[in-house]
């Protein structure tokens, strides 16, 4: 049997292991990258195995400095990143989304008053690697990078 890799920070490994609790509107949500975490919050259950989250702003309260001790106040933020998670294979993953140009009806390129071409975000049914932890928000910045 071959040894497990280990990457990232311990702590995210770890968050991303734990159950999750089940999803409400409000609830706290990480996303746990490679050392880092961002916050996010619930703010649409479509059903138990998908969610809408949004970003929140967050202000750092600590008076630490570049150091790996960081408070950070959490706030609602209505022009917050939103993101779409799925649970699938036993944990939540996020549906990636792409760029494309916008079309009109007869196919013709839509453009914008200083001629640039109109682009939307669509969702994709690929799904990224992050992983998620829904039950807690909470932001932290690897200060060794």
């Amino acid at each position: 049997m071959g040894r497990m890799k280990w990457y990232g920070s311990v702590q995210n490994r770890i968050h991303g292991q734990a159950t999750s609790k089940t999803p409400v509107v409000g609830m706290g949500v990480t996303e746990l990258l490679w050392s880092d975490r961002h916050a996010y919050e619930v703010i649409e259950v479509t059903d138990e195995k998908h969610i809408k989250i949004r970003a929140l702003k967050h202000t750092r309260t600590d008076n630490c400095g570049i150091s790996e001790h960081q408070e950070y106040k959490y706030e609602s933020d209505p022009e917050g990143t939103v993101k779409h998670l799925v649970f699938r294979n036993g944990r939540w993953r996020d549906r990636v989304e792409k760029e494309r140009v916008v079309r009109d009806a007869a196919g013709e390129v839509v453009k914008d008053a200083n001629g640039h071409c109109k682009f939307e975000t669509v969702l994709t049914q690929k799904l990224g690697c992050n992983e998620w932890y829904i039950g807690k928000a909470e932001e932290y910045r690897d200060p060794s990078f």
